[in-house]
């Protein structure tokens, strides 16, 4: 996370708290060679993947949590109607405008 936060200010100087997805910019800036060229599809991948990462196992907490609330003795009960709900709300904030969704 520092090198990140580093790197970016140094790429971006005080405009770097503007930016959205830093990283990802600083990417797009790096032409060393024609062969190390364009390395924000990289960047990219590992965005999504990492964005995906965290959706599931924030579901797979909420359900743990939850499951063991209720003290429910099937695990996999709750797993459809959550992943409906998170998908729901982060379809809310998407249409409204508000990051973090």
């Amino acid at each position: 996370m520092i090198a990140v936060t580093l790197s970016t200010i140094m790429v971006f100087g005080p405009i770097a708290g503007e930016r959205a997805y830093s990283m990802f910019e600083v990417a797009r800036t790096i032409e060393l060679y024609e062969i190390i060229q364009r390395m924000e599809s990289l960047i990219g991948y590992a965005l999504i993947v990492a964005s995906y990462m965290k959706a599931v196992i924030s579901l797979y907490v909420l359900n743990i949590t939850i499951t063991h609330l209720f003290r429910s003795q099937d695990t996999n009960i709750l797993i459809f109607p959550l992943a409906l709900v998170c998908f729901l709300y982060s379809t809310l904030q998407i249409s409204l405008g508000k990051p973090g969704g």
